[in-house]
């Protein structure tokens, strides 16, 4: 809401920088602050339990001016769904509501203060109380994001803290890291609103982890077996790497760091280049067409051999023609699915993921 000249007479300026520090869009408190005098007090003084009546309708199903109506800023609280408590409104005003995560600040501090016995001295012993504390405190890691809704956590709030950061640890060991092959075999693993209570999520989290594993455990092995046909011919002086075995050993230290996976995946492939040194070469299939993704020497080093990476990129050229198209990529790509399928055990069907 853009505001008029006598809006803005209306509005003190230290008011209007608290409201432009709330989260867009900052219709709604302008609004407020113009029309209703006490919630611009209460903005004032509060400006965080002011945002929470400036969203009551979402958090508690109320309108804003039955909040208003109770008066006192501890009842206030209780209206919104928190203790109505001196220490909840002590904590609110030491909130940071972050733009993106205002919402999920203020739902997440609720829960905690209503279920979690030792959120009050944990929190006020925080110089500044946000989402990061909050997380920590929930489930015993700060940059856990396998919430779901909030709103769908009923059975999860009240478990004491061991179970709830339990919870938290068997979650981050399911989460499979942008693993493609775990994606693609069983799918993502749930959030945490899709399960209906603790046991449910601890029994389906740890049988997603143990695939997990086993397929992170099956596809190493199927990644040191014979790797597919290359992408383009060698020749006398670029020599395709048909497996991790074949492998310079001044190369094999450098194996767990090299993007092997993405091999059998079939948008990547490896070649030894011999050119006054051994190098080695990693061409990658981007944008409908192969292209240099690494050049290292034997050190691990990228080789910046002007002559060398021109024979490189000529090689590309001349050969682009005879190069492995998509639908053969694809083909790999299947084919190491259904290898690291059978050598994981995995039955038919996604075991917990979606």
């Amino acid at each position: 809401m853009a505001m008029d000249h006598q809006s803005s007479r209306e509005v003190p300026y230290s008011l209007i920088r608290k409201i432009r520090s709330f989260p867009e869009p900052h219709d709604r408190y302008f609004q407020l602050a113009v029309s209703n005098p006490a919630w611009r007090s209460l903005a004032e003084s509060d400006s965080v339990l002011a945002w929470v009546v400036a969203h009551s309708e979402e958090l508690a199903g109320i309108p804003a001016s039955q909040l208003l109506a109770a008066g006192c800023k501890e009842q206030m609280c209780a209206s919104a769904g928190f203790p109505g408590s001196v220490q909840t409104v002590r904590l609110l005003r030491r909130l940071s509501i972050g733009a993106e995560q205002a919402m999920f600040g203020i739902l997440l501090l609720r829960e905690l203060l209503r279920h979690e016995p030792a959120a009050f001295d944990v929190l006020e012993a925080s110089s500044e109380v946000n989402a990061q504390d909050l997380t920590h405190l929930a489930v015993g890691n700060e940059s856990f994001d396998g919430w779901g809704n909030l709103r769908e956590l009923g059975w999860f709030f009240p478990l004491p803290a061991a179970v709830r950061h339990l919870i938290g640890r068997l979650y981050a060991a399911a989460v499979p890291c942008d693993n493609k092959c775990v994606a693609a075999l069983i799918g993502p693993v749930k959030l945490l609103s899709g399960f209906n209570n603790k046991d449910e999520a601890i029994d389906c989290l740890k049988e997603y982890a143990g695939w997990k594993d086993k397929i992170e455990l099956a596809e190493l092995d199927d990644e040191s077996s014979d790797w597919p046909d290359p992408p383009i011919p060698g020749t006398g002086t670029i020599i395709p790497i048909r497996s991790s075995g074949e492998l310079c050993p001044e190369f094999q230290r450098l194996w767990l760091n090299l993007d092997t996976h993405r091999v059998v995946s079939g948008d990547y492939y490896f070649y030894r280049l011999v050119a006054g040194q051994t190098c080695l070469l990693g061409i990658a299939f981007v944008s409908g067409s192969w292209v240099i993704d690494d050049l290292l020497g034997s050190d691990g080093s990228i080789l910046q051999d002007v002559q060398i990476r021109s024979e490189v990129e000529n090689w590309l050229i001349l050969a682009k023609e005879s190069s492995r198209d998509i639908n053969c990529r694809q083909a790999v790509w299947r084919l190491h699915l259904s290898r690291v399928s059978a050598k994981a055990g995995l039955p038919a069907g996604a075991p917990a993921g979606s």
